[in-house]
């Protein structure tokens, strides 16, 4: 599938220990080089999940979400930009 967005900031590698809401951002494009679980908390110290799901190797996916939520990985192959609003 073939879309079109705009990169708005550098990439940053997702982990499970430090989650990082990406300087703020609604939409985040997110990849992997290895199976991975994804996960969105409340907030980068991670009080409450709001939801999680698996990411199969060499895949990516887009991620609509709120400013102040965070993501967090299992291990350190997923990688994670800050974009506009993707369309396509």
């Amino acid at each position: 599938m073939a879309f079109q967005f705009k990169p708005l900031g550098a990439v940053a590698t997702l982990d499970s220990a430090a989650g990082t809401n990406l300087i703020n951002a609604q939409s985040v494009y997110i990849s992997t080089t290895a199976d991975t679980t994804i996960t969105l908390k409340d907030s980068a110290s991670g009080a409450v999940t709001l939801g999680s799901f698996q990411l199969v190797e060499n895949d990516s996916v887009v991620v609509l979400k709120e400013t102040k939520e965070a993501l967090f990985a299992t291990g350190t192959a997923a990688k994670a930009t800050k974009i506009s609003y993707p369309r396509g």
